[in-house]
């Protein structure tokens, strides 16, 4: 795990970018602008108080784990700040990673996560997972779910300050600005824009086309499953190849000023996007 410091010039605009990696993600530990929606089922249960409190608590841990169908899958858990609980699954094989969601809370000195399904369908009763910290590492005590009852199965905080899902929001492009220094304009109007739903569906414009596909979000990492789009030809100058491969690449964001910059790669470039209207 290590920290690195991203420089962006493009014409006058220069942008820096504080990602710690890990995996093979890029994770943004930036500065968050206005809070995006949380997509959770039910309402958190409040926080316990005495030698564990939410602000010893809440950040983003990873690890690597063996489940009954292979080995090397990583999870990434998030604890958001009031009781907000959100786990991903990322599969050995490559596939799309899974997210679910819940609550989190502190009960007799230990951190207990309650899971209650996928942004897809709820489960039909919540996992039940129940942690013990120490310094900066939660420890699996106690579970309900096979796959989460490794013995010693640990998790290492990786960034005390997590970023917020951009599930709920919508965004239009502004430029797409390249390492080299290159800045092509979106220009007038919402020719490319990016929605992203509570459910984990995308939808968005592609110039003269229409894409659709599934994301998956946690924590500044983001990325995109199988992109569907019509096959309408656009004119000569437009952006639809380049938006569309950068999609494909992206694999984090960082929400800042108002805006949403999700970075593709590895190290091409940057997508300035603006609320959408």
């Amino acid at each position: 795990m290590r920290d690195c410091l991203i420089v962006f010039t493009a014409g006058r605009v220069r942008r820096l970018f504080l990602i710690a990696t890990v995996a093979v993600f890029a994770i943004g530990g930036c500065a968050v602008a206005p809070r995006a929606a949380i997509d959770y089922v039910g309402d958190p249960t409040p926080i316990g108080v005495g030698a564990l409190t939410e602000d010893t608590v809440v950040g983003a841990y990873t690890s690597e784990f063996q489940v009954e169908t292979g080995a090397g899958d990583r999870i990434v858990l998030v604890l958001h700040d009031g009781g907000v609980a959100r786990m991903m699954t990322e599969p050995a094989d490559g596939a799309l990673p899974t997210v679910e969601v819940g609550v989190w809370r502190i009960e007799r000195m230990r951190i207990v996560v309650e899971l209650s399904g996928t942004r897809e369908e709820k489960h039909e009763s919540p996992v039940s997972i129940a942690f013990d910290l120490v310094d900066d590492t939660l420890i699996v005590i106690e579970s309900d779910a096979e796959r989460y009852a490794s013995p010693g199965l640990s998790l290492v905080l990786f960034n005390p300050d997590p970023t917020r899902s951009i599930a709920g929001t919508a965004w239009t492009l502004v430029a797409i600005e390249m390492m080299d220094g290159s800045v092509r304009q979106a220009g007038d109007g919402d020719r490319y824009t990016a929605e992203f739903a509570h459910d984990g569906s995308f939808a968005g414009r592609a110039d003269c086309n229409r894409i659709a596909g599934r994301y998956v979000d946690i924590d500044a990492q983001l990325r995109f499953g199988a992109l569907a789009s019509t096959r309408v030809a656009c004119a000569s100058d437009s952006l639809y190849d380049r938006y569309v491969r950068a999609l494909d690449d992206a694999h984090s964001f960082v929400l800042a000023d108002g805006e949403l910059f999700v970075a593709f790669g590895p190290d091409s470039g940057i997508l300035r996007l603006k609320p959408l209207e």
